[in-house]
């Protein structure tokens, strides 16, 4: 996931005019600049929120990360901000030291991260620009490859010279072309991507929103996904998202699948003892 790449460690933002000049060239060709799910500032926040003391299913709930990427951006914000690791039974537990000292103050102004399941994921835009700009740059796009052509077929005859000339500006008006036709083309596919987060959201609020030592049958969360997302999921898949939430396959007697989340349920009975 595009969060887990920039949450350890705060991004500073390039501001400038060369940027604002050219943000909706770069749009046009790359696509609109992915979002973080939640800003590291905030996510310290919500660590102090918490006394300091916090396990993956804590990071899980505002990031939507799954449990080993959870446990691994602890392990980097441990060693960041000078955390450490305790236990506390069979329970792996993270302290941190205080982060933010304006926490009363960030906290009244919305500070604190929503879960991630109050974060409906919508379809990224193509370019991320107005339809005035994006016609604009598309014209220009169309004007340019004309051009380019027809320099083409005149240099052919006559210059060589002329002619590479010729055929470096229209690769240049293909290439352009082509960047925001691909991703038009693979809207289908990135609108099935996103449907598919949106119902993996709705699996993570089922598991931490559950009863602590409570299990989820696999016929309830494969309700849950469909809910969610609009679509039917496969039973091998949902067990892949499930296992890497943190849970664990049983049958009961009537051989129907159920998952157990025995990691999650020492964590949080271990957090309760230590924030009481």
């Amino acid at each position: 996931m595009e969060s887990e790449k920039h949450l350890a460690r705060p991004r500073v933002a390039l501001l400038g005019r060369a940027k604002s000049r050219h943000a909706p060239l770069v749009r046009y060709l790359f696509g609109p600049e992915p979002t973080s799910v939640v800003q590291p500032e905030a996510l310290l926040v919500e660590i102090d929120r918490l006394g300091g003391v916090v396990a993956p299913g804590d990071i899980m709930r505002v990031t939507g990360l799954r449990r080993a990427a959870a446990e691994a951006l602890l392990c980097k914000l441990a060693a960041c901000h000078g955390g450490d690791v305790c236990v506390a039974g069979t329970a792996v537990l993270y302290r941190f030291p205080r982060l933010v000292r304006s926490l009363p103050r960030l906290i009244s102004l919305g500070g604190v991260p929503r879960p991630i399941w109050e974060q409906r994921r919508l379809p990224d835009a193509i370019t991320g620009n107005r339809r005035s700009v994006d016609q604009l740059l598309l014209l220009a796009n169309l004007v340019l490859l004309f051009v380019g052509g027809t320099m083409l077929v005149r240099a052919l005859s006559s210059n060589v010279g002329q002619a590479f000339v010729a055929l470096l500006a229209l690769a240049l008006a293909v290439f352009a072309l082509s960047l925001p036709v691909a991703r038009l083309a693979r809207r289908r596919s990135h609108v099935t991507e996103v449907d598919a987060e949106n119902g993996r959201r709705a699996l993570i609020r089922a598991v931490l929103a559950r009863p602590v030592g409570s299990n989820l049958g696999a016929h309830a969360l494969s309700h849950v996904w469909v809910a969610a997302s609009g679509r039917a999921i496969k039973q091998r898949r949902l067990v892949d998202e499930v296992l890497a939430l943190g849970g664990e396959p049983d049958v009961d007697s009537q051989a129907r699948v159920y998952f157990r989340f025995p990691d999650l349920d020492h964590e949080a009975r271990a957090l309760t003892q230590l924030r009481s």
